[in-house]
């Protein structure tokens, strides 16, 4: 699926030699592929965050076992490209022994994506980001590569709401509360360095407070009978508790018609 980027990207980075052998784990539905490092314990270690449903973790152990790899598509590539890579929005290849991560626009423009990858390094000055060097020329960033986040949701967003710095907005006669938002909120996008939460994958924008909280939540159909969503609220301001449905009814409005909407004015 991604195997001609990723190609592209291990020749024209990190060199013209492919001498280490990945085995290609692909997921047509939700166009996304992992390469492991053949044989690699580590690379296969670090994977299993993301396989929590059960068929991935049948895949997870099947690779484990050494069963699958024969029927898998091998690919190539320069070894210093690192262990493992991710394909979905962007190219991903991580590097285990020297803990960084090279990240490569792959659906997204590259001014979009160096954008984004500057603000994140502002972010990163504030503590709610892993460090960052972006390569403007070539197109490309150099992360940090911090650990997976395996506490609470309620402590994530305690910590995303540390970062928010709120004002007020008029609607059609009502107050809504406004922040520069995440942009991309999901549990894969939280992090941990030295017991610190921190955030990847920033899509950094102005949206309702509540923005960050409902694309956690994007794949559920009733957000007001979703206890967890519930309970999450309750971190968030009292008028905005109070005013919820309206927040969910005019989040994608906001993001929308922000630019252009007069309704949308500024008080504070």
């Amino acid at each position: 699926m991604f195997e001609k980027n990723v190609i592209d990207v291990s020749e024209n980075i990190f060199g013209g030699v492919r001498d280490k052998t990945f085995v290609v784990l692909t997921h047509k539905k939700h166009k996304r592929e992992i390469y492991l490092e053949r044989g690699n314990k580590e690379a296969l270690k670090y994977i299993i965050l993301k396989m929590k449903s059960f068929k991935k973790r049948l895949v997870y152990y099947s690779l484990s076992l050494g069963v699958l790899q024969p029927f898998l598509k091998k690919v190539k590539l320069n070894s210093n490209i690192g262990d493992v890579i991710f394909c979905g929005n962007q190219i991903k290849a991580f590097n285990l022994k020297k803990r960084f991560v090279c990240s490569f626009p792959l659906t997204e423009s590259k001014d979009t994506f160096i954008k984004s990858k500057i603000n994140q390094q502002i972010i990163s000055l504030k503590g709610f980001a892993p460090k960052i060097r972006v390569n403007e020329p070539r197109g490309y960033s150099i992360d940090e590569l911090v650990e997976d986040y395996e506490g609470t949701d309620e402590d994530a967003f305690k910590r995303i709401l540390e970062f928010y710095q709120v004002k007020k907005v008029l609607f059609e006669g009502k107050e809504y509360l406004i922040t520069k938002i995440h942009g991309d909120f999901a549990k894969e996008n939280i992090m941990i360095k030295n017991g610190k939460i921190m955030f990847v994958d920033w899509n950094l924008r102005e949206g309702l407070i509540t923005s960050d909280l409902i694309n956690f939540f994007r794949s559920e159909n009733n957000l007001m009978k979703n206890e967890r969503f519930l309970k999450l609220l309750k971190l968030y301001p009292i008028e905005v508790q109070e005013n919820i449905e309206e927040y969910i009814k005019n989040d994608k409005i906001y993001k929308n018609e922000r630019r252009y909407d007069k309704k949308w004015r500024n008080i504070i």
